[in-house]
């Protein structure tokens, strides 16, 4: 099947006539870049794939740095999110989900982060 030819409207010099638009964009935009290889994840997928491959290590790391989140419960709430909110799409997702683990430290659902933070030091004293 041959490639169907089209053709713009044009306007030279006053007078109006038909232009191949193939040679007329090869004109107009001699520096064209040609584009190939992979193109990107679109964005579910991205956030997807990081969800999906987050190791054992990175959340023992989580789990000791912010004792009083349930790093495991809280995962599927920031994938949630990030999918969800693509206007305020995130190119870092560890960094996103390690800021998002930071501030559920200093603030619970369950009552206040003060006393969250006192009830997780209780096992210290």
């Amino acid at each position: 099947m041959s490639k169907p030819k089209i053709e713009i409207r044009v306007r030279v010099n006053g007078k109006e006539r038909w232009a191949d638009a193939e040679k007329l964009y090869e004109y107009l935009y001699p520096e064209k870049v040609d584009i190939t290889g992979k193109m990107p994840d679109p964005y579910p997928q991205k956030v997807n794939a990081f969800f999906n491959s987050i190791d054992e290590e990175l959340i023992k790391v989580w789990v000791a740095a912010y004792p009083n989140v349930d790093v495991k419960e809280e995962l599927p709430m920031i994938q949630a999110w990030l999918l969800t909110n693509t206007e305020k799409a995130k190119k870092n997702f560890k960094s996103f989900t390690n800021n998002w683990l930071s501030k559920r430290m200093t603030s619970t659902r369950n009552g206040s982060a003060k006393e969250s933070i006192d009830a997780s030091w209780d096992k210290y004293k």
